[in-house]
């Protein structure tokens, strides 16, 4: 029996869904570089000012393993939902 995906695989949309997935996951998204371009010292701190669900936290973490991770989300619900997919970061509510 087919999955959802292999039903829909030769879809256009579908091929660049999976390629923008397999670049998050490989670190090659926009934050891919970062740390070679603006290197931090250890223990610095970093923030994502509208950081919604935390994927730019992520990120961050992964350019910057020794930094302090800050995010700021106005919405409660996503500031929620980013404080837990992030427990390693510091997540405030503001309006940015």
């Amino acid at each position: 029996m087919h999955g959802l995906f292999e039903l829909h695989a030769h879809h256009p949309g579908v091929d660049h869904q999976r390629q923008c997935h397999q670049d998050h996951h490989r670190g090659s998204g926009a934050l891919r570089d970062l740390a070679a371009q603006a290197p931090l010292p250890a223990g610095a701190w970093v923030l994502d000012a509208g950081c919604g669900l935390g994927d730019g936290l992520k990120a961050l973490r992964e350019a910057y393993p020794a930094a302090q991770l800050h995010g700021l989300e106005w919405s409660w619900p996503l500031r929620w939902m980013c404080a837990l997919s992030c427990p390693w970061a510091q997540i405030g509510r503001a309006h940015v």
